[in-house]
């Protein structure tokens, strides 16, 4: 009897290193992201799963009939969102079913155009007027061209804005819109001389809705380049583990941002966002951001 306890014991004590070892392999192979500085772990971000989107497809034509390539939608209802047109003039919309489609669109060169709200897309390509010579008397002069450089209070350029401007006193009427280019400049033709608002997006989010990152009022008759700035955040995020779904949900809105993967490097860039309380969400853990103005890192 002893000697067949002592063998067992034996046997034990010989499996007892690698049982050890696999253990701990599934409890450190993979850790959990846990950041230093960016909050306490809460629970996993819950964010309502949305009905299936409804497809717009519609098509925009220049006033000579060619494609407008170059051309930016920008819906207003059922909520703020905007898409730009391809080679062919083609613009891609996502919106809940049973949306009424509200929107104006803008091409270089172009009128605004405005359209709806309308339950359903139009019956065929939408094409764009030639844009007005002069305005009417009441409307004072036309600036063309006029530019609008987008940058932070650091005068980093904010790329890829979406810029809106509008006359004072008329907030239905239809904005002029520019998209910043690298060097933050947006380019308008057809500016009224009357003081202006202009309204600064953060930019590639559809079909979220955009965020507005700031809003000035301009005179454009005072000369040079119409100038606004805007606080925006970035964040750094380093050491997530690789191919991990994140959501990130601004305190006290609705409608998440689209979930990115983390790229195989671990590194997730986030912005430019407005600065304000946000919710991370990392494989089903959530945790609290504070996005300040300015580019920050955090592991």
């Amino acid at each position: 009897m002893k000697r067949l306890l002592g063998r067992l014991w034996r046997f034990a004590a010989a499996l007892a290193l690698p049982v050890l070892t696999a253990a701990l392999l599934l409890y450190f192979g993979r850790p959990d992201y846990q950041p230093s500085d960016v909050g306490a772990v809460g629970p996993p971000l819950e964010v309502e799963t949305p009905a299936p989107l409804q497809e717009w497809r519609l098509r925009f034509l220049n006033a000579d009939g060619t494609p407008a390539a170059q051309a930016v939608v920008l819906a207003h209802q059922p909520d703020a969102r905007y898409a730009e047109a391809d080679a062919e003039g083609y613009v891609r919309l996502l919106l809940p079913p049973g949306s009424a489609l509200a929107f104006y669109a803008h091409a270089p060169g172009m009128d605004t155009l405005s359209w709806g709200p309308e339950p359903e897309p139009p019956g065929g390509p939408v094409r764009f007027s030639p844009l007005p010579e002069s305005a009417g008397a009441e409307e004072g002069a036309v600036r063309k061209p006029a530019e609008v450089v987008v940058r932070t209070p650091d005068h980093d350029p904010l790329a890829g804005a979406l810029v809106l401007a509008r006359r004072v006193g008329r907030p239905t009427e239809p904005p002029w819109i520019g998209i910043a280019d690298g060097d933050g400049k947006a380019s308008f033709l057809g500016l009224p001389a009357a003081p202006l608002r202009l309204e600064v997006y953060a930019p590639g989010m559809p079909p979220v809705p955009a965020m507005l990152l700031g809003e000035q009022r301009v005179d454009p008759t005072a000369g040079g380049p119409l100038t606004v700035a805007v606080e925006a955040a970035w964040l750094t995020l380093e050491g997530l583990p690789p191919d991990a779904m994140t959501g990130l949900l601004r305190d006290g809105f609705e409608d998440a941002l689209p979930r990115q993967m983390v790229p195989l490097d671990g590194i997730l860039q986030l912005g430019p966002l407005p600065p304000g309380d946000y919710r991370l969400d990392v494989e089903g853990a959530a945790r609290d951001l504070l996005l300040q103005a300015g580019r920050h890192t955090s592991r």
